[in-house]
């Protein structure tokens, strides 16, 4: 980034699992299991809830330093073979309408 120049911020997702500690219950009955000691059985539970932060973003332009990689692996450019036929046999089979724009 050069001097004086700003980045901007967004709302970058986080990642991260948090344990929830749970009582079972049978699902047949739906009513809670109980140990051998008469205390109720216990789950641990995985979540991974939605958190965000800001983070900051800038311009290719505002940065300094060596070239980045392409984005793309060389076998993924190109042209396709009958781009139109694909794409609209998948547009067919696609369980979601498929708008094509112009922009």
């Amino acid at each position: 980034m050069k001097k004086g120049e700003k980045g901007i911020q967004i709302l970058a997702p986080c990642n991260f699992q948090r344990v929830v500690e749970r009582v079972k219950i049978d699902p047949k009955t739906g009513r809670t299991l109980y140990g051998p000691d008469g205390k109720p059985l216990t789950e641990k539970e995985y979540t991974a809830p939605n958190r965000f932060r800001i983070a900051h973003v800038f311009d290719l332009s505002q940065t300094e330093g060596r070239e980045l990689p392409p984005v793309a692996p060389p076998a993924l450019t190109g042209d396709v073979e009958d781009y139109a036929g694909i794409y609209d046999r998948l547009a067919a089979i696609s369980p979601l309408s498929v708008i094509q724009e112009d922009f």
